[in-house]
């Protein structure tokens, strides 16, 4: 097939999301399976209008920004797809959340292409984050900020369910949320959750003890690993705040952060008290975070973010380690109890608790990791994710052909 794939960000633009990520992976998945594909992206700050992203061929459509939608950008978009598809017909447009949501009636009903959309997170999903993160003045404000907006996000969407042939969801709660927020039919809407390279994460004894050697972190040493943007809603001060708790009965104990954002000065200022305790090592680029996973201990993912289904804790668990995280990180991965433990996002108690309690239980924590790895092979490989995945749009495309021939008969 020949695919058009609309998203507003693509890893040129320099941000390394989830949702960048896994578009990332799925895109290069469908042209190894002998797709034709075409993105339409924002523009970058260096103004190309066209490229390519790991030989995908990629028009970086302007005027517009990657840091919001705007309805400019849209009809920019729109007005590209128009020429590529008279140049060489598409069979389908793939849409990353919002991506195409200012055409898609448009894509439909004048270019009579079938659509699939997948939704990384919903209005409910960011309402929630917004919420938790609105305890200093910048969280009020993008709290009043998002709650402006969204009426018209949430009418944009509700015009085009019927333009949408199908409906894909990254975890069971964004399809819950988004069915009941935007009301597309149940028969249109299927789960495929995120996946990952699981050859690369993957536990890996001669890694461990390299990095671990290489960042001066003892062998025997218990080794924490968080990662992510550094930003106040992620929650990285309660992972330094049960860490202080634990200082004193634990004084070998090692915390490694990895990522960088605006919240880094006030992380760091925090976690100076404990001196080698905390470690900032800054972005870790994608090739090298396996390695980091591979020497550690326990994940911790204390957001406070209605992540949807999270990369980077599904990394960790294929790296073999049992996860830590707050209901609105993991709910949708984690087995309590069996490859990680689900706690409240602001308390750092019983975040001391759970890590001392895995810490202190060998056995216990060795089988979480096994179970980890395991699960995520079985659920969330590339390969699975890029099959399920081209299914669906051979079934969106099939769907919208039998009712083409449908509605010409009734003619």
């Amino acid at each position: 097939m020949r695919i058009a794939i609309a998203q507003r960000l693509t890893l040129a633009h320099g941000i390394r999301g989830g949702m960048e990520t896994q578009a990332q992976a799925l895109t290069t998945g469908l042209a190894a399976r002998g797709h034709a594909l075409l993105i339409l992206t924002a523009p970058l700050p260096d103004g190309r209008s066209a490229g390519e992203e790991c030989g995908v061929p990629v028009r970086y459509v302007a005027p517009g920004s990657h840091r919001w939608y705007q309805r400019r950008w849209w009809e920019a978009c729109y007005r590209e797809l128009v020429q590529q598809h008279q140049q060489a017909p598409f069979d389908v447009l793939l849409s990353h959340s919002a991506g195409a949501l200012g055409y898609v009636e448009r894509v439909a009903c004048e270019l009579h292409l079938p659509c699939m959309v997948i939704l990384h997170g919903t209005l409910a999903g960011e309402l929630r984050t917004r919420l938790n993160d609105s305890a200093t003045p910048r969280g009020i404000y993008r709290l009043m900020r998002f709650a402006s907006r969204a009426p018209g996000m949430l009418a944009r969407w509700r015009r085009v369910v019927d333009s949408v042939d199908r409906w894909i969801a990254v975890a069971p709660q964004v399809a819950h949320d988004a069915a009941r927020e935007i009301g597309m039919p149940a028969n249109r809407i299927s789960v495929i959750p995120n996946g990952i390279d699981t050859t690369r994460f993957q536990p890996d004894a001669e890694a461990r003890a390299r990095t671990r050697r290489r960042l001066g972190i003892a062998a025997d040493a218990p080794l924490l690993i968080a990662s992510g943007r550094l930003e106040r809603e992620k929650g990285f001060d309660t992972a330094i705040a049960a860490v202080t708790r634990l200082h004193n009965h634990w004084p070998e104990l090692r915390l490694l952060i990895a990522g960088g954002g605006r919240d880094s000065a006030r992380l760091e200022t925090l976690a100076r008290p404990l001196g080698e305790a905390v470690r900032f090592v800054g972005h870790v680029p994608h090739a090298e975070l396996a390695s980091i996973l591979a020497a550690g201990d326990l994940y911790l993912m204390p957001t406070r973010c209605a992540e949807g289904l999270s990369l980077a804790l599904i990394e960790a668990l294929a790296s073999g380690l049992p996860v830590l995280a707050t209901r609105s990180g993991g709910e949708a991965i984690i087995d309590a109890g069996r490859t990680g433990i689900l706690l409240p996002p602001a308390s750092p108690d019983a975040w001391a608790d759970s890590i001392e309690h895995l810490l202190r239980h060998d056995r216990l924590r060795r089988a979480m990791g096994l179970l980890a790895r395991q699960m995520a092979v079985a659920r969330y490989s590339q390969e699975r994710m890029v099959a399920l995945s081209e299914a669906a749009l051979m079934e969106a495309h099939d769907a919208w052909r039998l009712r083409r021939t449908g509605y010409h008969h009734a003619l």
